[in-house]
């Protein structure tokens, strides 16, 4: 039997990959949005606010002081480690094809995910991206697809469990 490219079960898979690349990033571990730390001399921190307004307006606050949001630990290694690898198996188990062609599925329906999680922040009122942000959302996006690609990859050419017929 020939294999298609609009096969049911790729469009299936597209769609189930894409869901799962909006919901991963949707329910990701977010910064600690509201507080923010009081860094001078760049190595040690002074003090933790509320808010990053609050922050700027401390009597602490100079030249050599920078106001910064405190990250969350887990952010990293969540988008560099989880997300790709749970997103590679999922699409190594589903998409049937060439290598090549399983690949440009797999990252068409990242993009499509992504694309979803802009459009639901735009719905709910963010504020326009500024110029800046949209270059290092683009260098992001082709980050994260590469790192799905790594994973993907690892899954479907190492392991014979995932291999396409």
């Amino acid at each position: 039997m020939q294999w298609q490219l609009t096969s049911r079960r790729n469009v299936t898979a597209i769609l189930v990959l894409a869901i799962l690349s909006f919901l991963s990033i949707q329910f990701a571990p977010h910064e600690k949005a509201t507080q923010a730390e009081l860094t001078c001399n760049s190595t040690s921190r002074i003090a933790i606010f509320p808010t990053i307004a609050a922050c700027y307006r401390d009597s602490r606050y100079s030249q050599d002081c920078v106001c910064s949001r405190m990250s969350n630990p887990w952010l990293t290694a969540y988008y560099l480690a989880f997300v790709p690898a749970i997103i590679g198996l999922v699409g190594s188990a589903l998409l049937r094809g060439t290598r090549r062609i399983q690949l440009v599925l797999l990252n068409i329906s990242i993009v499509l995910g992504v694309m979803c999680v802009l459009v639901c922040g735009l719905i709910q009122g963010a504020r326009p991206i500024e110029q800046e942000a949209v270059l290092f959302s683009i260098m992001g996006l082709a980050i994260f697809c590469f790192l799905i690609t790594i994973a993907f990859i690892t899954f479907a050419f190492f392991s014979p469990k995932f291999r396409a017929p």
